[in-house]
């Protein structure tokens, strides 16, 4: 969090792929994934905000950062 940014920010932490394998599919729709993946000391910044019907969340994403 910056000092004078209000807003709460939380970290989302960047992989590297290194091996991605799609397999059956299932009665959902959706795909089982078989991965290996490494985490980079990247990530991405992002703050919620309660939208006006209360149903969900918006977001907003700021440029990836080093981790510490």
């Amino acid at each position: 969090m910056i000092a004078s940014d209000p807003k709460r920010w939380w970290p989302a932490p960047a992989k590297l792929n290194l091996c991605l394998h799609v397999t059956a599919r299932r009665a959902d729709g959706y795909h089982e994934l078989q991965t290996i993946f490494q985490l980079i000391s990247l990530a991405d910044q992002l703050s919620f905000d309660l939208r006006d019907d209360h149903e969900s969340f918006g977001s907003t994403t700021r440029a990836p950062r080093r981790m510490h």
